[in-house]
């Protein structure tokens, strides 16, 4: 009698667990195809039956998580794991909703849990290294609020005494919605110096990431820097992965007025980007006559793929009607070429360096430009 007793419940057992499966499964080939909202349904209807079932749970988990419904997933990932404190599908499925969502401190204590009971299985590992990468990854760059930037410039002349400039500045990414900025240069060549203040706004909308600034400046002499110099500009999203920007800008030196147009083009790679840009200017001379139209184009290649450095190049062509610090009217043609590279030795700290040559073909002049600058972020 017992005997027979216990092979009924053996074989209810079996037959209990065979109900649970059939539907499961077929709710896995549902998800598999996309019919998650079937899914969901059978789910539902499988717990109602069959309420202790941990594996229909956590697949209703995952299916209301890939359905965007975060917070029916948490709820049936806690319950589960209430039903089995220690159950892998859950730790790790719950670990995962959690990565998703961005509480990452939230999944890596998910996951830890799960790799101390379950030390070789390869999956939570995974899944535990995925998360701790992507909590390296904000520590390393997470965005901040403030930042200083240092920045000395030494050129080398072979028509003229050396020059060097230096420059100053400070952002806050986050006043009452405006990205703003102090900056202060100190510039001497030619036999002359000056110094210029700036300040600057930026402000983001939602349609199409646009985004629009303006900055107005002057200097003390006007001579070597702009006495008085003022921009607009805005740019936004184009169709991926691409994006535009635009800029009209006046500059008034003490020998003439400049103004000029700027147009940029960017394209986004995974790991790089490459920008192009095209600018027409005029210069108008105090002592009377205008340049006409001159323009100049650029184009610059940033790498992105590496942690701790991020190289970039960069070429020119500019038409010039005038170089400030000189007197007299001229019109020349130079080509700029640029090497450089940030780098990040820890959190919230950059380093710059970078080298530009600029070569004047038709008056054999040459001038080579070293900077070194120095970022310091900070600030939620």
């Amino acid at each position: 009698m017992k005997k027979r007793f216990a092979l009924c419940l053996l074989l209810w057992g079996f037959l209990c667990a065979g109900l649970r499966a059939a539907p499961l499964d077929e709710a896995r080939r549902m998800m598999r195809s996309g019919r998650t909202a079937q899914a969901i349904e059978l789910l539902e209807n499988t717990l109602t039956n069959f309420p202790e079932d941990v594996d229909a749970r956590c697949a209703l988990a995952r299916a209301l998580a890939w359905e965007r419904r975060y917070a029916p997933a948490e709820e049936q990932y806690a319950a589960a794991l209430s039903q089995k404190p220690d159950y892998r599908d859950a730790l790790l499925g719950f670990a995962q909703l959690r990565r998703f969502q961005g509480r990452y401190d939230e999944a890596l204590q998910l996951a830890e849990r799960a790799a101390v009971l379950y030390s070789g299985d390869g999956e939570i590992l995974e899944e535990k290294e995925r998360i701790l990468s992507v909590l390296d990854d904000l520590r390393w760059n997470r965005p901040r609020r403030y930042a200083f930037h240092a920045e000395t410039l030494h050129e080398n002349y072979n028509f003229a005494p050396n020059g060097e400039a230096f420059h100053f500045s400070f952002r806050d990414r986050a006043l009452r919605g405006w990205d703003a900025a102090l900056e202060l240069g100190r510039e001497r060549r030619f036999q002359t110096g000056d110094t210029s203040l700036a300040l600057s706004g930026a402000r983001k909308f939602s349609w199409r990431r646009a985004q629009a600034g303006w900055t107005m400046g002057a200097a003390r002499r006007g001579v070597l820097l702009p006495g008085l110099h003022a921009l607009l500009q805005g740019g936004l999203a184009l169709k991926p992965p691409f994006s535009a920007e635009g800029s009209a800008s006046f500059r008034r030196y003490r020998e003439a007025d400049v103004y000029a147009l700027n147009f940029a083009a960017f394209l986004y790679g995974k790991n790089a980007t490459l920008s192009c840009a095209y600018s027409p200017s005029q210069t108008l001379f105090r002592a009377g006559g205008k340049s006409g139209v001159l323009s100049s184009v650029r184009a610059k290649a940033v790498w992105s793929g590496w942690r701790r450095v991020e190289p970039w190049l960069s070429y020119a062509r500019a038409e010039e009607a005038f170089e400030a610090g000189l007197s007299g009217a001229g019109s020349f043609k130079a080509a700029h070429y640029g090497a450089g590279a940030s780098w990040r030795f820890w959190p919230g700290w950059r380093i710059e360096t970078f080298y530009l040559r600029e070569n004047r073909n038709q008056s054999g002049r040459r001038v080579d430009r070293f900077g070194l600058g120095a970022s310091c972020l900070w600030g939620g």
